[in-house]
């Protein structure tokens, strides 16, 4: 879906082939995972973009229809799809987002899959907890106790799915924290192999579920049924002793991993495509000239990363027919960073027309990039301006520049601190300086070389990878290399691959539950480690090595904070740039025009890193050649106006620029039309020519008047009506651009009207797309009750996701019911 609304953008007619009922596949049925807060999980965007697929100008959709023979004639594609009229499609090119398919734990009968009703997968669990049914499926109890247990059929060699599937832990980890959020004394046990912690901001929410839940290394084999009806055992190794213990369940989660959609193979063979051993068409080199992959169809992966797997897809489409829009070739851009990845996307840009003024922080000379006008030593003063029309004022050495931009990518270098706390011993050094002895001087590497990850936190997925590489190529060349880790990152197709090949080679793997149980002597010949291995509970082990190599401590960039406040950009939790909010990752920012690449915002292997600049490049496509709807956008009444720039101060996206006398002016390249400037401008001076009469509740129809957000609310009032679980007649709705549109006249003009109650259904905490929109008619909503004195269930606001409907069916009607609203 997002690459067909990437084509269709720029008028390239599109066919979507959909097998079920309804767009969005898997993710569409995912359910919301956020607690009063978003967590990130991004599923609430495959309602949005379904939605949105019937606004688009240039795309058909054929639903309830597969793909029963496809060939390759002539350098187009005949496809001929099972559905009601066998039609036949002729086209340039062929994009297959097939999607996944779970694994079946079936398979696996010791689990008890399908035998014990207390077990059951994550995806039924996701069924679950959508159709709000948690609580029907555990004891009545405050503290019922439930078991996750990983990896299964992950990371398994005798099945032939020896990699990791790259969701499962988050998965868990997500709806562990659901469950709490729900039922609070809930006693969870997460069995698992690695829990990979990895991505924006997931460091944080494992390491606050650490703390609220048990995490014990390792998975149980069998489930047994317990003495206790109702209840279920499982066997393990107690984390302290060793010995063998039972535990007891009333609800066991197995966490499955994901393949290829079955279909794919019959598909690849007539396309010639070559899938890889597990099946997935992971290298475009295995596909014929025309032949695109997305999403999991290339490899295991999460629903953002889906998303701009089809936007890249998309743009590689796009170069490949040349069907590429040529007014680009006049535009600026502007690329803020040191780093190796600044200069990547630097030349990636010029290779593709852009001219690409870098502006370098470092000091270092660097080789010329044709296209590219680099200045050096460069310090930002200032931002101003708009998508399209970007002013920057900086220094570069003593001197003074300003510069125009069509947009502006920020891919300056996470802060790498070289911070071993044994800075007076040469026997331990930091990776990167391991790194230079290892490439310059391999003479000079000793016979015994101990890795030690996670020493500060969670290790970085580069710094692990790293590790594990040279860890192999020490053992390689005879020399005994260990690894001392918490846990070990397995992440990408290839991962476990190469740790059981590391293994094999000879390297020694010690794992160890936390830093603080190892002690490091180093003297003049050696470093002594002394640590509690955990899986030899009880026995404290002394391991000599020649060299101790620990990774540098990553932090966010060193300006990342006054690089933010210069842009108006929020940094996330952790303080790196760019939000975690889903709406506008992978690379993009509520602020159009502004995008960021690299470890400056998230964590990025070489592969993330390609995929981040090709999606800044398709993002610039686009950005040049969208279709505004004028009518949708606010604009300001200059006779109304009194200068007061409340517009330009509360505007999220940047929006609104400052004229001549003062006069706000809405860039309608800019303005993503929420309307947020309309609701707080106090002299009214600020409308959207398309809202006359629609946005007034008007007649009131019902006792309940909702005001549903466009990409939450109204989208869940949708689902629930197709369900059959809503109907207009319990309540009537008003969609909005933006909750944060809704004005204090807007919520009380239906109570005066004869209504009973107005509910504002906006979306979650983290996850509005004009960043405060929600949180606005959050606090408008509750200062309204508070000043009136108006009974507290007369206005309500609902944080809810696109994904809800089942929650929100049962929200309005317990409402009606004259029921609490939560």
């Amino acid at each position: 879906m997002a690459a067909a609304k990437t084509l269709d953008t720029l008028g390239i007619s599109v066919h979507l082939v959909e097998q079920g009922e309804h767009l969005g596949g898997k993710a569409f049925d995912w359910a919301c995972m956020a607690t009063g807060v978003c967590q990130n999980c991004g599923a609430c965007l495959s309602a949005e973009l379904a939605d949105q697929m019937n606004n688009l100008k240039h795309t058909t959709v054929h639903l309830k229809s597969s793909i029963s023979k496809i060939k390759q004639n002539n350098e187009r594609f005949e496809t001929t799809l099972n559905d009601s009229a066998s039609s036949t499609i002729l086209t340039d090119a062929v994009l297959l987002a097939t999607g996944m398919t779970a694994f079946d734990p079936a398979k696996l009968p010791d689990l008890g899959y399908g035998i014990y009703d207390q077990v059951i997968t994550t995806a039924d669990l996701n069924n679950i907890l959508k159709q709000e049914r948690l609580k029907e499926i555990l004891p009545d109890t405050p503290s019922p106790s439930i078991a996750f247990i990983q990896c299964v059929g992950s990371r398994n060699r005798e099945m032939g799915r020896d990699y990791c599937s790259q969701v499962c832990c988050k998965t868990a980890v997500r709806q562990a924290n659901k469950i709490l959020h729900s039922i609070p004394d809930a006693q969870i046990t997460v069995f698992h192999i690695d829990l990979q912690v990895i991505g924006k901001e997931f460091r944080t929410q494992a390491a606050d579920l650490k703390s609220r839940v048990s995490l014990l290394q390792g998975v149980p084999g069998k489930i047994l049924s317990d003495h206790e009806k109702g209840r279920l055992t499982v066997i393990h190794e107690h984390p302290e002793t060793g010995a063998r213990t039972a535990r007891h369940f009333d609800l066991i989660v197995l966490a499955v991993g994901i393949g290829p959609c079955v279909e794919i193979g019959e598909i690849a063979k007539q396309l010639d495509a070559k899938p890889d051993q597990w099946g997935f068409l992971s290298s475009s080199s295995s596909l014929p000239k025309g032949v695109y992959t997305a999403g999991a169809a290339q490899g295991p992966t999460d629903i953002l990363s889906s998303r701009d797997q089809g936007i890249i897809a998309a743009y590689k489409i796009i170069q490949d027919l040349n069907t590429s829009p040529e007014t680009k070739q006049k535009s600026n851009i502007v690329v803020l960073g040191e780093s190796k990845d600044s200069g990547r996307i630097c030349q990636s840009l010029a290779q593709d027309g852009w001219q690409v003024l870098q502006l370098d922080t470092g000091h270092q000379q660097a080789a010329e990039i044709p296209g590219v006008t680099r200045f050096s030593s460069t310090s930002l003063h200032s931002v101003s301006g708009t998508v399209g029309q970007y002013n920057l004022s900086f220094t570069a050495g003593e001197q003074n520049h300003s510069v125009k931009a069509a947009a502006i990518v920020l891919a300056s270098d996470a802060h790498m601190v070289s911070d071993t706390g044994f800075s007076d011993s040469d026997k331990i050094k930091s990776l990167n300086q391991f790194i230079d002895i290892f490439e310059k001087t391999p003479d000079k590497v000793p016979k015994t070389v101990a890795f030690w990850l996670d020493r500060h936190g969670q290790e970085w997925k580069v710094s692990a990878r790293t590790c594990l590489s040279l860890a192999a190529a020490l053992a390689e060349k005879g020399k005994t290399a260990i690894i001392v880790m918490e846990k070990m990152l397995v992440h990408g197709i290839e991962g476990q691959e190469l740790y059981d090949a590391a293994r094999h080679k000879g390297v020694r793997f010690l794992r160890t539950e936390n830093s603080a149980q190892i002690t490091v002597t180093p003297d003049n010949s050696n470093v002594l480690l002394e640590m509690n291995e955990a899986t030899l509970p009880g026995i404290r082990l002394t391991l000599e090595c020649d060299l101790l190599v620990i990774p540098e401590n990553v932090g966010p960039p060193v300006n990342a904070s006054e690089t933010a406040r210069l842009l108006r950009q929020q940094c996330d939790s952790e303080g790196f740039l760019q939000s975690a909010n889903v709406r506008h990752r992978g690379v993009g920012s509520p602020r159009r025009g502004i995008f960021f690449v690299g470890s400056c915002h998230d964590e990025t292997d070489e592969s993330d890193l390609k995929r981040e600049i090709n999606a800044v490049k398709a993002a610039l496509v686009v950005l040049t050649n969208r279709d505004i709807k004028t009518e949708l956008l606010p604009a300001i009444d200059k006779n109304k106006c009194a200068r007061c720039l409340t517009c330009y101060r509360i505007c999220p996206h940047n929006a609104v620029t400052i004229r001549d006398n003062y006069q706000p002016v809405i860039s309608t390249d800019a303005c993503f039309g929420c309307g947020i400037c309309v609701s707080h401008c106090p002299a009214n001076a600020i409308s959207v020519i398309s809202e006359s009469g629609s946005v007034s509740s008007g007649k009131i129809a019902s006792e309940t008047v909702i005001f549903a957000c466009d990409r939450s609310g109204a989208l869940a009032l949708g689902s629930a009506q197709d369900l059959g679980i809503f109907s207009e007649k319990n309540a009537q709705v008003i969609r909005v651009s933006c909750a944060g549109r809704i004005d204090e006249p807007m919520l009380i003009e239906p109570l005066l009207n004869g209504a009973k109650r107005v509910i504002v259904a906006a979306c979650h905490e983290g996850n509005c797309r004009s960043v405060s929109g929600s949180s606005f008619a959050a606090v408008r909503s509750r200062l309204i009750v508070e000043h009136t004195g108006l009974n507290d269930t007369a206005i309500r606001h609902l944080s809810v996701a696109a994904n809800e409907p089942v929650r929100i069916a049962g929200i309005v009607s317990a409402a009606g019911s004259g029921k609490e609203v939560s």
